[in-house]
């Protein structure tokens, strides 16, 4: 009997990705709520979707072509990728979260995220490559020292309520409180997609 060749009967699994994280890490985040949508706080541009998950994308500069014009090796890549700082980030903890930003936002709200696929640890938390707003809350971070346009406590609560109908997510008075519950749901959901 012939021993069989290495091609035959093995399948092709040059395509196959298995992501880091299946089970979702749950980590802290702010947003700016802007024309009714959650919008990333650094790239405005960016709305979160309501009904879908975020997918990140790497908006530096990268290649071959890059890598000879700096001298340096910045190879093509998915995001997150350890060697760079692309990725949809969340915090590890509340005191992680940035307390200033450029600009004067309309109103921020600080919540969790669900971060799942590849998963890049960071010095304050963690970069993944999709991701869900899981909870929001009311309480303002004590650190906070950004400007923003809506200071006036009962607007920013009837804002933050309106943006959490519309992306379908709880509420809470605190963020200890989100936390907590944003934990209870991601083992009450199993998945994140």
């Amino acid at each position: 009997m012939e021993p069989a060749s290495p091609s035959q009967g093995i399948p092709d699994l040059g395509d196959l990705t298995v992501p880091d994280a299946i089970t979702p890490v749950l980590g802290h985040r702010l947003w700016e709520v802007r024309h009714g949508t959650l919008r990333s706080l650094w790239c405005g541009a960016f709305p979160w979707d309501p009904h879908g998950r975020a997918t990140a994308t790497c908006h530096h500069p990268q290649g071959p072509w890059v890598s000879l014009l700096t001298g340096r090796h910045l190879p093509l890549h998915a995001a997150p990728d350890p060697r760079c700082s692309c990725g949809i980030y969340a915090a590890s903890a509340p005191e992680d979260l940035p307390a200033s930003w450029s600009g004067t936002r309309d109103v921020i709200v600080w919540g969790t995220v669900a971060l799942w696929g590849r998963i890049v640890v960071a010095e304050r938390g963690w970069r993944g490559q999709f991701a869900r707003p899981v909870t929001l809350t009311y309480e303002p971070c004590p650190q906070w020292r950004g400007p923003v346009n809506v200071s006036n406590p009962e607007w920013r609560r009837f804002t933050i309520a309106e943006v959490a109908r519309r992306y379908q997510l709880p509420v809470f008075q605190t963020g200890i409180e989100a936390w907590s519950r944003g934990q209870d749901l991601l083992r009450q959901s199993g998945a994140a997609a």
